[in-house]
């Protein structure tokens, strides 16, 4: 896959498939160069091909509206579905690198090595299919770098507990043994606890694309480091973890590239830094920069494949709080949250954003540090206050 033209008439559509109609997959990830030959957008991929009548379509449709958004959609032969808007632009002749991402029933889309789309589709069900390139009504692209992976599934596993701690007066931490989370809190006060991560597929994701990594913890004096190595690409970083009063520090340090590859974006995938169990009294509090806040009892909240993201996010119950302060430069969407079901027990935890490491310039931005705080009921009033 090298280079491919494509336009089409006002009012009709055109489509390439790879290798013919021979190549068939469910869940991948597609990385291309595209340069408009006009400004109308109109392009994307097509997945999940079967024939003329079924198939699957995203892509950018709208430049602009009258608010300066781009529309993304997700499109099948007589449906229209809006999957999000953004303020990237594809104008004539200027190129950009897209990736998109299909894994089961959310959408992922990287322009320039910037995630501006993660959204679940909750009526996308995919089945495998041919893949390629659609145009439609005028849209007109030079497509170019063209990088097909298939995305296989990784099983999470449970997490286990790493024997040492870190512990103060007023906190104690249990990490886990293989990646470097939090499995649970302890404020020593009133011995209250609250979770932290239960499973993962022990990965992390390198410029929107998850590898499989190797985690040694060491206790160097009063921090626990991580010692992370991610041999596919041949790049390494150290996570260090430490107390200051109710709050769990975390920083990644030490960040090098022994290959070709260099890191633009880094992230914990589902990091589930703090967990909140599903009670009468459980509840979530988002904003929205801005635009919105909004609040949530955790039982009326359902289970999702995707997080969704906020500015601020506050788990707590009658008896602690938590959120999450993360140094990622995502604008408003600095926290992501998201609720699951494990062995019958519903939760809701928070964790960062990804983080973005390399800058337009390609010169290397301040690496990831988030802070995790934690309060009791300090009054002991057992009220929200």
């Amino acid at each position: 896959m090298n280079s491919y033209d494509i336009h089409s008439e006002k009012g009709k559509r055109t489509a390439i498939l790879f290798n013919g109609n021979a190549l068939k997959i469910k869940d991948f990830s597609i990385e291309f160069d595209v340069t408009p030959k006009n400004s109308q957008s109109k392009f994307g991929i097509i997945a999940s091909y079967q024939n003329s009548k079924d198939w699957l379509y995203i892509g950018c449709d709208s430049t602009s509206d009258v608010l300066t958004h781009s529309h993304w959609n997700l499109r099948r032969p007589h449906a229209k579905m809006l999957l999000d808007k953004d303020i990237v632009k594809f104008y004539k002749d200027f190129k950009r690198h897209v990736m998109i991402k299909l894994e089961g029933t959310v959408v992922t889309v990287y322009v320039d090595g910037e995630k501006i789309i993660q959204q679940q589709a909750d009526d996308l069900q995919t089945k495998a299919g041919s893949i390629g390139f659609m145009v439609h009504n005028g849209g007109a692209v030079h497509l170019a770098n063209v990088r097909l992976s298939e995305i296989k599934p990784r099983a999470e596993k449970e997490v286990t507990a790493l024997p040492i701690l870190l512990q103060n007066k007023e906190l104690e931490v249990t990490f886990a043994k293989e990646y470097p989370a939090v499995i649970q809190y302890t404020l020593l006060n009133r011995g209250v606890q609250v979770d932290g991560m239960q499973s993962n597929k022990r990965t992390f994701s390198i410029n929107g694309i998850e590898y499989q990594g190797i985690s040694i913890a060491k206790k160097q004096g009063e921090q626990l480091v991580y010692q992370t190595t991610l041999p596919q690409i041949k790049v390494s970083f150290d996570t260090e973890f430490s107390l200051q009063g109710k709050h769990l520090q975390m920083q990644v340090t030490n960040l090098k590239e022994t290959g070709t590859l260099k890191v633009k974006t880094l992230a914990f995938p589902n990091h589930d830094l703090v967990r909140i169990k599903q009670s009468p009294d459980a509840q979530l509090s988002i904003a929205h920069g801005a635009e919105k806040d909004e609040y949530f009892r955790l039982s009326a909240l359902v289970p999702n494949a995707s997080s969704k993201s906020a500015s601020i996010a506050i788990l707590n119950t009658k008896q602690v709080a938590a959120t999450i302060l993360s140094n990622s430069i995502y604008n408003a969407e600095q926290i992501r949250y998201r609720t699951i079901e494990h062995h019958g027990q519903q939760s809701t935890s928070l964790f960062s954003e990804e983080w973005i490491i390399r800058g337009i310039d390609r010169k290397i931005l301040p690496l990831p540090q988030l802070t995790v705080i934690l309060t009791e009921d300090s009054n002991q009033d057992g009220q929200v206050n």
